[in-house]
């Protein structure tokens, strides 16, 4: 849990959410590396309490099993992003259907546009999370494509794709 993974969009966009959807819970998991303070601060103030659960600290293989096991969605609402997200690929793993910011290269881990939402926008987030927990189709056809999606980011084509940048400097040699 870092300042820059949206933890506060996700609890902004989970108040709104609420008004919609009752029945929805998120958990947010992961060792903290800054104060949660301000996070609980603001899951009181939204009235929150009941609809998360911190999970803050490191997650042992087991218990990730179980965390992707049950979840419906995965959501990603990064305020900014330089890298890959180990979380990312863990969940396409899982064939996780998921919802990320348009940050970095998160975009390139899901197929529909619609789930790449613009980053600290907590309303755009809530839109997309109750358009896909409201449409069984949407949410099968959602994990459908992150299963295709992780072959491609799979060791196996990780592999491939270096050898042919090898192969291919090899050529200008």
């Amino acid at each position: 849990v870092r300042p820059y993974k949206g933890v506060d969009t996700a609890l902004k966009a989970l108040a709104e959410i609420l008004k919609i959807r009752a029945d929805v819970r998120l958990v947010i998991a992961g060792k903290l590396w800054e104060s949660w303070a301000p996070y609980e601060c603001l899951i009181r103030k939204l009235g929150l309490s009941d609809h998360v659960l911190p999970i803050l600290d490191y997650i042992p293989s087991a218990e990730v099993r179980r965390l992707f096991t049950a979840a419906d969605l995965v959501i990603l609402p990064y305020h900014h992003f330089d890298s890959q997200s180990g979380v990312a690929g863990t969940a396409l793993a899982f064939r996780k259907p998921m919802i990320v910011s348009a940050v970095g290269g998160l975009p390139d881990l899901v197929k529909d546009p619609a789930c790449v939402v613009p980053p600290q926008n907590p309303a755009a987030l809530a839109r997309a999370v109750v358009r896909c927990l409201q449409d069984p189709n949407r949410l099968r056809s959602l994990a459908a494509d992150a299963h295709a999606l992780s072959r491609d980011f799979s060791w196996k084509a990780i592999a491939k794709a270096t050898f042919l940048v090898y192969k291919d400097a090899c050529k200008k040699l």
